[in-house]
């Protein structure tokens, strides 16, 4: 392994060994680049680096998960490969939970996709915003508010992407709080003359259920094409989206999906789609 890497003007020069081994499809690869790289990249903090897909993106290297970026996708290969593949034609995108960019930053490059990204933590705003600055070409705009229920303020606990609308969480962790704006889906595709989303990807620490309640006129129109949500809690989701002619998947390996029965507990992100809208055969 080379010596230790090298920061020049604000931007992470990686080793040459890191650059070939992430483009390969090793297994449980995010795992072996970390035991060979994390000690060195965590040491960097905050800088400015390429990451997996080609994209330079200002990353906090002390953090694990962002390091993942730096290896391979985030939040695994076959959700990223479906995303991808379901983008193809273009469109609109709710990324509700943006934060720093994380998910954003694969999606952005693609042709003819507009990104519309909610995120109403100032901190995590403002990086987004200067990462994006370096790709004026993108069709992204950031939107400095949260996707509730109902329109005002709500407090939120703040602990990074980790952040949360829950006052029931984190009860002993004395996390700073801070009252942020919300709004409803409904009313922005309304404001904005959206007739169509494409994919909303919905990650929001547990007020996924809200978010979606603030949805309902758009999800009863079946006007939202897929919904990627992480969800704890299945039930209530799961009776909402059905009441609207949603059924529930999950993405397999190489970015195929199965369906999500009732008997599975969720475990990551769960995919929603109009029932009847895929093609014959695109079932794992």
């Amino acid at each position: 392994m080379e010596g230790p890497l090298q920061l020049q003007m604000t931007e992470v020069n990686l080793p040459k060994t890191l650059r070939f081994l992430r483009r390969l499809p090793l297994p449980h690869k995010l795992g072996l680049l970390e035991r060979l790289y994390g000690k060195n990249l965590r040491q960097l903090g905050i800088a400015w680096v390429e990451t997996a897909n080609g994209v330079v993106w200002k990353l906090d290297l002390g953090d694990a998960c962002q390091r993942w970026i730096v290896y391979g996708d985030y939040e695994g290969a076959a959700q990223i490969h479906w995303m991808r593949r379901w983008l193809d034609p273009g469109g609109v995108v709710i990324d509700s939970g943006a934060n720093i960019g994380q998910i954003l930053l694969y999606l952005a490059p693609l042709p003819g996709v507009t990104i519309f990204a909610f995120e109403p933590v100032a901190p995590a705003a403002d990086w987004l915003t200067e990462c994006l600055q370096r790709y004026p070409k993108w069709a992204v705009k950031v939107i400095r508010q949260g996707l509730s229920n109902d329109p005002g303020t709500l407090t939120m606990q703040l602990d990074g992407p980790r952040s949360t609308l829950r006052s029931d969480w984190y009860r002993r962790q004395g996390f700073p709080t801070l009252r942020v704006p919300m709004t409803t889906l409904d009313d922005f595709l309304d404001e904005h003359q959206i007739q169509s989303v494409r994919l909303w990807k919905l990650d929001v620490e547990g007020h996924e259920m809200a978010a979606l309640e603030g949805a309902r006129r758009h999800l009863e129109k079946q006007a939202i094409a897929a919904i990627l949500v992480e969800i704890s809690d299945l039930d209530a989701p799961r009776r909402l989206l059905r009441e609207y002619g949603y059924e529930l998947y999950r993405i397999g390996r190489r970015g195929m999906i199965a369906y999500f029965t009732d008997a599975e507990r969720p475990s990551g992100n769960v995919l929603a789609l109009p029932t009847g809208s895929l093609p014959t055969g695109s079932l794992s």
